[in-house]
């Protein structure tokens, strides 16, 4: 696996999230794209692909609008075994919510 970090982007689909997520592909970071719209995220996964390489950029669904998910320590909490299955050690901060 890489030693690049890894970045877990919420909202990630479209937006400030997709931004985000590109400027941090530039930066050299691997980024799973998370989001409620499981479609949208695996599109611009593999439109990232593209450019950055198959094994830079994941898409998992994962929606974050649900109170009953801030109980957990993640929103999703198959997200960071997922992740880690396909980068390796990962560290998220998570930014939203009520």
């Amino acid at each position: 696996m890489s030693d690049s970090p890894v970045a877990i982007v919420t909202g990630g689909a479209q937006g400030i999230g997709a931004a985000i997520c590109i400027e941090l592909l530039k930066k050299g970071y691997r980024v799973c794209v998370a989001d409620i719209q499981e479609l949208k995220a695996e599109e611009f996964a593999r439109d990232q692909q593209k450019m950055y390489g198959e094994g830079n950029v994941t898409a998992i669904r994962c929606d974050v609008s649900k109170e009953s998910d801030y109980s957990t320590f993640l929103p999703c909490p198959e997200m960071p075994a997922y992740v880690a299955s396909k980068h390796g050690i990962v560290a998220l901060t998570r930014s939203f919510g009520p």
